[in-house]
């Protein structure tokens, strides 16, 4: 244990799930060594690198690095759950391989729930960078205003369900610290799949523990060609990840059948969000020219709303003879592109 005077510092659980990315694993462990808050362990997993990672982590040449490879590849969730399922801290965070952290990000946060049992996050704002991690004043603007933050005063926040939930502000994967025996990691079901820090913040809300939030950029998240954020997504990656949202949305339905900590409205908001992924997946289907199929997710739809224009006129477009296919697709990419 490290001791600022008087005070023991709690040790601090980094996870890093990696898979072939040793120039930015570097930064990001870079980031990680240099913390000011001392007493830390930094969990590497190495999903099956073709590139292994083992000779960046020799480089920082600190004990304080537990490094593990897994031969056989693991998903995506798999990899990060490996990391949360194998710390000791009394603490958690998550640290992309492709992000960087302020040196005093950890010395900024933890002490907040030090402070207060009922503390369950602590998290902060974050800068965006490129692929050169160079910052981007527009971006950085954009997506912290996208995810409610921009606005948003530092202090407790109890409940905070709809931070959680509506605005998805907490951001689990990238900028937050987390009590960790507050959480059952194992239970943190596989289906969510990358839609797990989602669903982790739900399971976080529903403790009815307090969250706080820092209003200072202690983070930087990276967007580059080989992020699911910065590159353009094929049909099947938007099909698989709208499947992944309807799995994770599903999930926090179903188990606040029982719990019922949600809202009436911020219910109907999740349900309005499942049955846009499902249409999203129903729209991917057609353009992949089946059909059928898709009309079955057009159903699933509107039997959870009869009233969203997008789903009715995807399913319109889905009954359109085989002829007019080229118009079909036209009259798809034109009148379908709906936000939800």
């Amino acid at each position: 244990m490290y001791r600022i005077g008087t005070q023991v510092e709690p040790l601090v659980s980094v996870t890093v799930p990696t898979y072939n990315r040793p120039d930015y694993l570097r930064q990001a462990l870079g980031s990680a060594v240099k913390q000011t808050y001392r007493n830390i362990e930094i969990i590497v997993s190495d999903n099956a690198s073709p590139q292994s990672a083992l000779s960046v982590v020799q480089e920082f040449d600190d004990p304080r690095i537990r490094f593990v490879r897994h031969e056989t590849p693991l998903t995506m969730f798999g990899n990060h759950m490996y990391g949360f399922r194998n710390a000791k801290g009394k603490y958690v965070a998550s640290l992309h391989d492709d992000d960087i952290w302020k040196e005093n990000f950890l010395e900024k946060l933890v002490p907040m729930l030090e402070a207060d049992s009922d503390l369950i996050v602590a998290f902060c704002s974050q800068w965006v960078i490129d692929q050169n991690s160079q910052v981007s004043e527009a971006r950085t603007q954009h997506y912290n205003a996208a995810i409610g933050r921009a606005n948003l005063r530092s202090g407790l926040y109890q409940p905070f369900m709809e931070l959680a939930l509506q605005k998805l502000a907490i951001q689990p994967a990238s900028s937050a610290v987390i009590r960790r025996e507050a959480i059952d990691w194992h239970a943190v079901p596989e289906h969510v799949g990358p839609m797990w820090d989602v669903y982790l913040s739900y399971k976080m809300a529903s403790t009815g523990m307090e969250a706080y939030f820092l209003n200072e950029k202690l983070t930087f998240y990276r967007i580059h060609g080989q992020s699911d954020t910065g590159k353009t997504p094929s049909l099947k990656d938007k099909m698989n990840a709208a499947v992944f949202q309807m799995a994770c949305y599903s999930q926090i339905l179903q188990e606040d059948e029982e719990s019922k900590v949600l809202s009436e409205a911020l219910r109907e908001h999740i349900r309005h969000r499942w049955q846009h992924a499902c249409t999203s997946v129903g729209i991917a289907l057609m353009k992949l020219k089946r059909i059928r199929e898709a009309r079955k997710y057009f159903v699933q739809a509107m039997e959870e709303s009869l009233l969203d224009s997008r789903t009715w006129a995807a399913y319109g477009l889905s009954l359109m003879p085989p002829p007019s296919q080229p118009l079909r697709k036209w009259l798809l990419d034109v009148t379908v592109k709906a936000r939800a």
